[in-house]
């Protein structure tokens, strides 16, 4: 089950990225809403971050594995329930980030608030990395 649950729980977060990038365009003129939005979102991310970094811990080699081929169909069935998804967001883009997330992309200060297994966290020198919390726009989210 580990594996599964792994997949689903990096679907989630996944949605909860791309979510993010949505309140910029979809609340620019109720610029309270948006903000209050992004702050409890935030608050559920972080502890998602958790979650899949303890899913992470107890999977192996095989598991990642699995979970790399388990990603493209999960997130397909997941957003299937959701009929605008289609609209709203670039579910191959959203698949492509899960097949290639990486802890290391989350901004400091919610890698602080939140467990990642220690093996995972790698920061390069410059402190530098591209995150897909702050990612700008590039067509849907």
């Amino acid at each position: 089950m580990g594996t599964p649950v792994f997949v689903a729980e990096l679907t989630e977060l996944t949605y909860y990225f791309h979510l993010r990038l949505l309140f910029d365009e979809l609340l620019s003129h109720e610029p309270e809403v948006r903000d209050r939005l992004r702050e409890l979102l935030e608050e559920i991310t972080i502890d998602k971050i958790a979650r899949v970094g303890q899913r992470r811990n107890f999977i192996g080699p095989i598991g990642i594995w699995m979970s790399q081929i388990l990603v493209k169909p999960c997130h397909v069935w997941f957003f299937n329930d959701i009929p605008e998804a289609g609209l709203l967001f670039d579910i191959n883009e959203m698949v492509n980030y899960a097949q290639s997330f990486d802890f290391n992309e989350f901004p400091d200060y919610m890698a602080e608030r939140s467990w990642i297994p220690s093996y995972c966290k790698v920061r390069s020198l410059a402190g530098s990395y591209r995150s897909p919390w702050s990612k700008g726009r590039s067509g849907r989210a």
